[in-house]
């Protein structure tokens, strides 16, 4: 129950960090975009886009001290505690990585035209959300990546993908199944058929 309301309470304070403000510039265009409205925020108050980045800052450096503690207070001298280290090091590395690079990128690429207060063109609306893309899809690197270098991983998702697996056989059975016709003849005109 502590996490739920821990993220209740994140969610209405980027709403009223982030989208709140928004509503006073009517004559603007959004599409409603996250990033865009996040970057129109940045051009009309720096100081609450700066939250963000705070809040990437203190991730970074706590990932960082864990990283440091362990490898310092565990023995990673086993290949699977090296493996473990080696997993969750690039699950960091690409978390944060990719999204330092889609803020900066997106600073770059749409930044000047939400200073004026006008919307982005549709080349840079496509390229920041592409670069979104990009971002999402290395968040979801965490299962590959878990995958090669956790044998308990794998087993749990082997064992998922095969209910999965099941359950998409049961929807989509392919086996076919006999339907039998029997044609009725209506004989309207009474008309008997003469048999040879």
């Amino acid at each position: 129950m502590g996490h739920l309301t821990a993220l209740i309470i994140l969610d209405i304070t980027y709403f009223l960090i982030f989208i709140m403000p928004i509503f006073e510039y009517k004559n603007v265009l959004v599409t409603g975009n996250v990033s865009e409205n996040l970057l129109f925020l940045s051009s009309i108050n720096p100081e609450a886009s700066s939250i963000s980045l705070i809040i990437f800052a203190i991730s970074a450096i706590i990932y960082l001290i864990i990283g440091i503690i362990t490898k310092y207070k565990t023995d990673l001298n086993t290949p699977t505690m090296k493996k473990l280290y080696r997993s969750l090091s690039l699950i960091v590395f690409l978390n944060l990585g990719l999204l330092l690079i889609y803020y900066i990128l997106s600073k770059i690429i749409a930044g000047h035209s939400l200073k004026n207060y006008k919307i982005i063109t549709v080349n840079a609306w496509f390229i920041v959300s592409y670069f979104g893309n990009v971002y999402l899809i290395g968040q979801a690197a965490n299962v590959p990546i878990l995958f090669i270098n956790s044998s308990d991983y794998r087993n749990a998702y082997l064992k998922e993908f095969n209910l999965i697996k099941t359950f998409f056989k049961k929807i989509f059975n392919n086996s076919p199944t006999t339907i039998s016709v029997i044609p009725k003849v209506i004989n309207i005109n009474k008309i008997t058929p003469i048999s040879s």
